[in-house]
């Protein structure tokens, strides 16, 4: 999603990032338990697939929320 045209669509998209960020810490966790965390692995490619999507999901959300609020 390139823009957001209403507020459901916020919320919408919060609720995938929400969802994601759950996500992101439960693999975290994982690696961490395993003594991984910063090895190549599938869980690692999966946070960075992760993390690029949540990072694009707040920029739309951010640009919606400043024209929201005429900022």
């Amino acid at each position: 999603m390139s823009t957001i045209e209403s507020k459901e669509q916020a919320v919408a998209v919060a609720h995938q990032v929400i969802a994601r960020v759950r996500e992101v810490n439960t693999l975290v966790k994982k690696l961490q338990d395993e003594d991984m965390l910063g090895l190549e692995c599938a869980e690692t490619v999966q946070l960075e697939r992760l993390s690029a999507k949540n990072a694009a999901a707040a920029l739309v959300l951010a640009e919606w929320i400043v024209k929201e609020h005429n900022q």
